[in-house]
């Protein structure tokens, strides 16, 4: 359904064309499709469709901005043309767009980042074009699909829900992903009647969609559209069965020692140095089968491992959850073959063998509760038809393991009220520097993370520091984190994508942010980056760009939008390039931050003042309900947590076991 009028379609349809405008490049054909605008390559109505699933908020900001634009006014004060938007010339409208993006409010540049990331995704990763195919694909000699022809897989037993009923069941688990599937597994096998409930839809291996655009839209929390209230900070998360471990990039690193000494000392999780939980970690990676036999290292992580070795800097293979890995490339949208050992194919299939029942679509609305004892959930189920069915789940115990958005927002749903519920969100805030390299890099191609370099990892001798690895990019997702300067600079930077590697700096966060809920009960993530943590980014940021210059990069391009860069064949200074870098800060949308762990956000704690679980993963305030996801890891773990929180929530099961 249409949400904006005619005229604030023209103003978007002239925004978005000036993001890609129609241009002849200086060395090409009118005919390529780097000469072509948004409106050429058909995707204007995928856009609108976009923007119309945003909140209302959000839709009331896009209207804002159009409106705003079509004031002369404000397009006189921004960059001195004083006419309506849709009246001005591309390079006019340029400059309005450069003004906004290069503002010094945050509220102008999170607006114009907030259009111009999903045009450029779009633009760039749909197959959906009105030609049918789209023309960049051809030009970057990129396949587009996942070609290969899976097998047909075995489904997984999903319960059929119908009509408004009631359940009954041992154990409710909210959540199928790293927490919620391992004490769906545990529970079973102890005999208990378990159902979990998983708001996002069930693809089997064979279903899973096999493109960018598809994979984003079905697989991840708001179709790839989650940001900050400031829209500093872009969020990944996995919404779909198997949660993130079906969409990650199975990277599998075992919790630091120095950090589980942490939890012990600081949080009461006294179990963390335990034997029973370094068990739990070892039974883990034994049953998700971590290996480094099938990491090979593609051009990025290969650039990465060559730069650490010409530096001095410590660079290590990655352990993986993979089984026979057939090479598709598209490993951050599921696993079409059942190589990724996710929880689709490990934990979720021990639960089933159980009797363990199954509910997707499935969103909790609030856990219930009488006489401080959890009772049950209410939930609105999406039936086949998708018509809403109101299911009531009652039970003895609730395990809620939605993940460190949703988990603190089903519990403020819910009536809990503890302090710690939503506070010390964790995000391993990331920022990126990306290079151009003489031989083609193709980013898209091989295992997507083979290689770390921790050599940067304590930088204040408590643990805190930056780990540096590769992302997995393909078209879509490089288009959204180009830095944009101009249509024109846009579209010959974009040229280069095959000859592009990046680099990603995680820094493990000291200090957190807080997930609170809006009028309708849904999560909202508030997140300033501090200070402490933004030098040490910005120190993982410089090294990156060292690292690419070592490992033989032509181009190194810094992470802010001003879009700086070093020529590695010039005679230049690169130290003078380094401090101009490091002196554009670390402003929210002028420096892109990205986010693929989110972690902290209802923390273990030895009591209620410093923890909204008891260290055995129940609430203080309500019995027999617990959580066991990754908002209950008591920090920020500096490494990629899956493994972490597969072991924590293991321990936690065995809690809940002995009380049977």
């Amino acid at each position: 359904m249409r949400f904006l009028n005619d005229k604030e379609r023209e103003v978007l349809h002239a925004f978005c064309d000036t993001i890609h405008p129609r241009v002849a490049q200086d060395a090409g054909s009118p005919n390529s499709p780097f000469s072509r605008s948004v409106s050429d390559l058909g995707v204007m109505g995928l856009i609108e469709k976009a923007l119309s699933e945003k909140d209302e908020h959000s839709k009331d900001r896009l209207r804002l901005l159009l409106k705003a634009l079509q004031r002369r006014v404000v397009n006189g004060m921004l960059a001195g043309h004083w006419a309506p938007f849709t009246q001005l010339s591309t390079d006019q409208r340029t400059d309005v767009l450069l003004a906004l993006a290069n503002s010094p409010f945050n509220e102008l540049r999170g607006a114009f980042q907030g259009v111009k990331q999903l045009v450029s995704f779009i633009a760039y990763a749909s197959d959906e074009t009105e030609s049918g195919n789209n023309p960049f694909w051809q030009a970057f000699n990129y396949q587009g699909h996942a070609t290969c022809v899976p097998p047909t897989d075995t489904r997984l037993p999903i319960t059929t829900i119908d009509r408004s009923q009631t359940l009954t069941c041992d154990v409710l688990v909210i959540g199928s992903g790293a927490g919620g599937a391992v004490v769906a597994a545990e529970l079973a096998a102890a005999g208990q009647d378990v159902i979990i409930a998983e708001k996002g839809k069930y693809y089997a291996n064979n279903e899973l969609p096999n493109t960018e655009l598809k994979g984003m839209r079905d697989l991840y929390e708001q179709r790839g559209g989650l940001r900050t209230s400031d829209r500093g900070i872009v969020i990944l998360a996995g919404s779909t069965l198997g949660g993130g471990t079906t969409v990650n990039w199975m990277t599998c690193l075992r919790p630091p020692e120095q950090l589980l000494r942490q939890w012990a000392a600081d949080h009461g999780f006294i179990a963390a140095t335990s034997k029973e939980f370094a068990n739990s970690v070892d039974y883990i990676s034994q049953r998700i089968h971590v290996t480094t036999g099938e990491s090979i290292a593609n051009a990025q992580n290969g650039a990465i491992e060559r730069g650490c070795q010409a530096l001095g800097y410590h660079v290590s293979v990655i352990p993986r959850n993979v089984k026979d890995c057939v090479k598709c490339d598209f490993c951050s949208f599921g696993c079409r073959y059942g190589s990724k050992q996710d929880t689709r194919g490990t934990f979720l299939q021990d639960a089933v063998a159980n009797q363990a029942r199954i509910l997707v679509r499935a969103h909790v609305d609030r856990v219930t509760h009488s006489g401080g004892e959890a009772t049950g959930a209410a939930l609105t189920v999406i039936d086949p038809a998708g018509h809403e069915r109101i299911v009531h789940v009652k039970c003895k115990r609730v395990v809620v393991a939605a993940g460190s958005v949703h988990t603190p927002a089903i519990l403020m749903r819910s009536g809990l009220g503890n302090p710690n519920i939503g506070g010390n969100l964790f995000l391993h805030p990331v920022g990126a520097v990306f290079a151009k390299y003489a031989e083609a890099v193709n980013a898209w191609e091989g295992a997507p993370q083979t290689r770390i370099c921790d050599h940067f990892a304590d930088l204040d001798g408590d643990g805190y520091g930056v780990r540096m690895e590769a992302s997995p990019a393909h078209p879509g997702l490089w288009a959204l984190g180009l830095p944009w300067q101009g249509g024109r600079s846009f579209s010959k930077l974009t040229e280069q994508l095959p000859y592009l590697a990046n680099t990603i700096v995680l820094t493990r966060d000291k200090f957190g942010g807080r997930v609170d809920i809006d009028a309708k009960g849904k999560p909202v993530l508030h997140y300033k980056l501090h200070s402490y943590d933004a030098n040490h980014l910005m120190t993982g940021l410089e090294q990156a760009m060292r690292i690419h210059r070592a490992a033989g990069a032509e181009l190194v391009y810094g992470p802010h939008n001003d879009c700086l860069s070093f020529d590695c064949k010039s005679n230049g200074d690169f130290e003078a390039y380094v401090e101009q870098v490091k002196a554009c800060g670390t402003r929210p949308n002028h420096l892109g931050l990205f986010c693929a762990h989110q972690m902290s956000s209802c923390r273990i704690g030895d009591s209620a003042k410093i923890g909204a679980i008891n260290p055995e993963g129940e609430s203080y305030e309500i019995k027999n309900l617990f959580v066991a996801d990754g908002s209950v890891l008591p920090t920020s773990t500096g490494v990629n947590p899956m493994v972490t929180i597969l072991a924590t929530a293991h321990h936690i099961a065995q809690q809940i076991k002995s009380r049977l």
